[in-house]
């Protein structure tokens, strides 16, 4: 979707029986396919890399929620950003500018494929 809106387009149906360039691997009917165990889904592999942090997901979430500035960007994150600039949201200015890039998975807020780490816990992370 990214890469597509750089441009200007109109989508126009057409008729299956109007394309002259079908081939037979596009109309063949798809068997049951049973994902191999290399496939690993987005939210399995942020969870992966949740837990080899030194602390546990289920740690971070918590954390998170208890942390007065975090949680109300994580609130925000789940729940919508105000579209103008207000006085709360210019107490988190640092995550204002980076809200289209923040993320929850698992009650954990990302930034990009990096866990935002509370100060309660960026200790012990470290020591790692």
């Amino acid at each position: 979707a990214l890469l597509l809106s750089a441009y200007s387009y109109t989508i126009v149906y057409k008729p299956g029986v109007n394309h002259n360039n079908v081939d037979g691997l596009s109309r063949l009917p798809l068997s049951q396919v049973k994902p191999s165990a290399f496939e690993v889904q987005g939210t399995d592999f942020t969870v992966c890399q949740l837990n080899l942090l030194p602390v546990t997901a289920k740690q971070l979430a918590a954390a998170t929620r208890s942390d007065p500035e975090l949680s109300r960007v994580l609130h925000f994150t789940l729940k919508g950003w105000p579209v103008v600039h207000t006085e709360e949201s210019m107490t988190l200015q640092p995550y204002w500018t980076r809200r289209s890039e923040l993320t929850v998975e698992c009650g954990c807020l990302l930034w990009g494929v990096r866990a935002v780490v509370p100060s309660k816990l960026q200790q012990q992370v470290l020591k790692e």
